[in-house]
């Protein structure tokens, strides 16, 4: 979307989204690049970005009401996944993992960040730089898990 929106090929455009699979998911526009180069600089994102983000948290929602379910993309991260991790590949891809001391994050909560996936999992977590909206924003992110933890975060 990010490419669509410049008329850029795919290929040059990098960036995450972490946190929660949900509308509180966080696109760090802070660590966008297109072909090397810092995408949003300064405050943060403006109001192509903010639509940019709305679009792909209503996607799944879209496909639902199409198709009635969005298990190909399902299968399509399992197996991308797999293969990371029984060929040791060492690739760089966002998945769920515990975020205690990410970013400043203080509970035991899973949540989405990039990270080096190789034969024995997780490897080694990305520490992206958060400028300050979003560092409240993965805080944010990890306190809606924590609370709906509920009871389990006593144990």
């Amino acid at each position: 979307m990010i490419a669509s929106s410049l008329n850029l090929d795919v290929r040059g455009v990098s960036g995450y989204i972490i946190g929660k699979h949900s509308n509180s998911s966080l696109p760090v526009w802070s660590s966008v690049f297109n072909g090397g180069v810092k995408l949003v600089n300064g405050d943060g994102p403006g109001e192509v970005e903010d639509a940019i983000h709305k679009e792909v948290v209503h996607a799944a929602s879209d496909v639902m009401g199409r198709k009635g379910y969005t298990n190909w993309a399902v299968g399509m991260a399992c197996a991308e996944i797999t293969d990371a991790v029984l060929n040791d590949m060492r690739l760089v891809m966002p998945v769920s993992t515990c975020l205690r001391g990410y970013a400043g994050v203080e509970h035991n909560v899973f949540l989405s960040v990039p990270s080096i996936v190789g034969a024995s999992g997780v490897k080694r977590v990305i520490d992206l730089e958060l400028n300050d909206l979003e560092r409240k924003q993965i805080h944010a992110s990890a306190n809606i898990v924590w609370e709906a933890q509920g009871i389990w975060n006593e144990v």
